[in-house]
């Protein structure tokens, strides 16, 4: 069920047209079944730059609680817990918009998207760690970086939905609030008294 080292430049190939608007982009992904858990992958992939950002938050946190083993448990669970659930989510939503058949199209390049997603962020979390910027220019190139992310998921989401530019960014905000809600709730569930931790 892993993808094999040519299906990954395919897809991320495919990730590179879609930003160019080619329409031969959705053409270079696996968009069945099988295509939809080999680019589940792209969470192993995307792990290191999610691990440098959950460092620096925890480097920030005005607690400062040590930050041990049972915690890094914890947070590799929530970060599964998320990449599963953004796609259940996605079946009901797609039958209420009438485009269920749409699903795969949809969800297979989404999921490979986060590899380059993953990475601009890790770049910019990586320029502030350093002190390669400053913080106030660590935060710029967040809000520019964010920006940059959501028009290009708005716009995969219009061409592979095939619905319009509205409902496109609606399906992009959906995605942003269903995961700060996810990782809230699963954060403070964590906390409760007998929760592993």
């Amino acid at each position: 069920m892993l993808p094999s080292l040519a299906e990954i430049l395919k897809a991320l190939y495919g990730l590179f047209l879609f930003s160019r608007l080619h329409p031969a982009a959705p053409t270079l992904f696996d968009r069945t079944v099988d295509g939809f858990w080999k680019s589940l992958f792209a969470a192993v992939l995307v792990l290191p730059p999610h691990i440098l950002m959950t460092m620096r938050i925890v480097e920030e946190a005005p607690e400062h609680v040590p930050y041990g083993f049972g915690d890094a448990i914890t947070d590799l669970l929530i970060y599964v817990i998320v990449w599963l659930a953004f796609p259940v989510l996605m079946i009901p939503v797609t039958k209420v918009i009438g485009r269920d058949e749409r699903f795969l199209d949809y969800i297979v390049p989404y999921n490979w998207a986060m590899v380059p997603v993953g990475y601009l962020l890790g770049v910019v979390t990586t320029l502030g760690t350093f002190g390669f910027v400053t913080r106030d220019t660590e935060i710029n190139l967040f809000v520019i970086a964010y920006a940059v992310v959501a028009l290009f998921l708005a716009e995969l989401a219009r061409r592979q939905l095939q619905v319009g530019p509205f409902l496109a960014f609606g399906v992009v905000m959906l995605d942003i609030t269903f995961n700060v809600v996810v990782i809230n709730l699963l954060e403070v569930f964590a906390q409760q008294p007998g929760a592993p931790t």
